[in-house]
C-alpha cells in the first residue's frame, strides 16, 4: 500500500448554541485578530501526545512550522497490541515484537488556512494505511473548544466535480482493482497456484479503455451519489473481493489523474498517491513529503 494524501476540509465557527451561526475567517477567528494557524501551531508545539481508549494506538507531534499559508507538521503514529516475528529480506528472524511494543511510523501533514478565507484544507499523509487524523482531529477540536469556545470542524473532502464530469463525459481511462494477499489467506485456487503459501503478494485487475468507447462509470457514479452498496459492487470481481479501487480519468489538457476509492462508511475521502517522494532509510524525507502534500492540495482543490 503506497504513500497517499487524504484531503479534509477545515472550518471554524461559534458553538451551535450561539446565534446567528456563521463561519469565521481564519485570520480573525477569535475576534481579536488571531490566526487559526498560529493557534494550531502552538497546540502542536506544546507537545500533543494522545492515545485511543485501550492504548493500542497513539499520535504525537514531532515537528511543526508555518510556511506561507501552510502549516507543515510531522507526526508519529504508534501502534501496539500485536505479537509478531520481524524477519529480514532473507526471512531470517531479526526481533520478536511483543504486544506491549509499539511500531512508530512517521506521517506528514499540511494545513492550508488562508487568513482571509472561511474554508481551509488539511492534507493528511497516509503511510501504508496508517495516519494520525482519527486521533489528532479530536484533540485539536477539544483544544479549540476549551481555549476559544469555538467549534473546529474537519470533514472528508471528495473531489466530486472532477469524477462526476469524467463519469458523465465518458472520460474514465482505467479502473484498477487491488487485493493484498497474505500467507495462508488465499481466497481462491486461482491465486494460490501462482503465489507460494508463505509469501505476501498483490493481485491487480485492470480494466482499460480501448478505442473511442469508454469504461462504464455507472458504479462510480452511484458511489459518488452516496449509494452505500456501490463500493461492495466495485471491489468484487468473479467472486473475489478486492481491497481497493483506483479510477484514472483523462483531463482536458491531456493529462490524467488517479483517485483511490475507499469504503465510504470508514469516513475516508478520496485519496491520491504521492509519487515523487525522496526516501531515507525507508521513510520519506520531511521536505519531500511536505512538497508532495502541497502538490496534492494544489491538484485536488483546483
Amino acid at each position: 500500500m503506497p504513500h497517499r494524501a487524504a484531503l479534509y476540509t477545515v472550518r471554524v465557527h461559534p458553538p451551535y448554541r450561539s446565534k446567528p451561526h456563521q463561519l469565521l475567517r481564519f485570520g480573525d477567528f477569535d475576534g481579536a485578530g488571531g490566526y487559526l494557524g498560529d493557534a494550531i501551531l502552538r497546540f502542536l508545539n506544546d507537545g500533543i501526545d494522545i492515545a485511543n481508549g485501550d492504548g493500542t494506538r497513539s499520535a504525537s507531534c514531532e515537528a511543526a512550522r508555518i510556511s506561507g499559508e501552510d502549516l507543515l507538521a510531522t507526526f508519529v503514529h504508534g501502534q501496539s497490541g500485536v505479537g509478531a516475528d520481524i524477519v529480514d529480506a532473507n526471512n531470517q528472524l531479526r526481533i520478536r515484537q511483543m504486544p506491549d511494543d509499539s511500531q512508530l511510523v512517521r506521517c506528514g501533514s499540511v494545513f492550508r488556512l488562508p487568513p482571509g478565507e472561511q474554508l481551509g484544507w488539511w492534507a493528511v499523509h497516509v503511510n501504508n494505511g496508517k495516519n494520525v487524523k482519527g486521533l489528532m482531529d479530536g484533540e485539536l477540536m477539544r483544544l479549540v473548544r476549551e481555549n476559544f469556545d469555538l467549534m473546529l470542524e474537519v470533514h472528508p473532502f471528495i473531489v466530486r466535480a472532477a469524477l462526476e464530469e469524467a463519469v458523465d463525459g465518458d472520460h474514465i481511462e482505467t479502473i484498477k482493482l487491488v487485493r493484498f494477499l497474505k500467507p495462508h489467506d488465499r481466497a481462491t485456487s486461482e491465486t494460490s497456484r501462482w503465489v507460494e503459501e508463505d509469501a505476501d503478494a498483490k493481485l491487480e485487475v485492470m480494466f482499460r479503455k480501448m478505442g473511442e468507447r469508454g469504461l462504464l462509470g455507472a458504479l462510480v457514479g452511484r458511489y459518488l451519489r452516496g449509494d452505500a452498496g456501490a463500493f461492495d459492487e466495485i471491489v468484487e470481481f468473479r467472486g473475489l473481493r478486492f481491497d481497493e479501487a483506483h479510477v484514472t480519468i483523462m483531463l482536458d489538457d491531456g493529462g490524467t489523474k488517479t483517485f483511490n476509492i475507499d469504503r465510504p462508511e470508514g469516513g475516508h475521502p478520496l485519496t491520491t498517491d504521492l509519487e515523487h517522494l525522496v526516501f531515507d532509510q525507508g521513510e520519506p524525507t520531511p521536505d519531500s513529503l511536505h512538497a508532495e502534500l502541497r502538490r496534492a492540495l494544489n491538484e485536488m482543490t483546483s
